[in-house]
């Protein structure tokens, strides 16, 4: 279970450390002379345009997010099922 968790959270910093990359450094129109031509959405709607590279990454990043999503999903029904991390208690309480 905790390989999932990890393996999610690396996920995450993936593909948020492309998305915040790409919408400060790619430019908001094409341009062809540096092959930029490839439209992509990132950051919560903000279009950018980048090379086959950039958009093959940024691909790639959704993807291991949408896998580490489903690992975590995995991970909790585990939990539930085996009970290896039961829920926190406060001081005082008992079940």
């Amino acid at each position: 279970m905790v390989l999932f968790m990890v393996a999610f959270m690396l996920s995450l910093v993936f593909v948020v450390k492309v998305e915040i990359s790409y919408s400060s450094s790619l430019p908001g129109a094409p341009d062809q002379s540096l092959g930029r031509i490839y439209r992509m959405t990132v950051n919560h709607g903000y279009i950018v345009y980048g090379t086959l590279r950039e958009f093959k990454l940024l691909n790639l990043a959704t993807d291991s997010f949408e896998i580490g999503m489903l690992l975590a999903l995995i991970a909790g029904l585990l939990n539930v099922k085996y009970g290896d991390f039961p829920p926190c208690q406060r001081k005082g309480q008992s079940r």
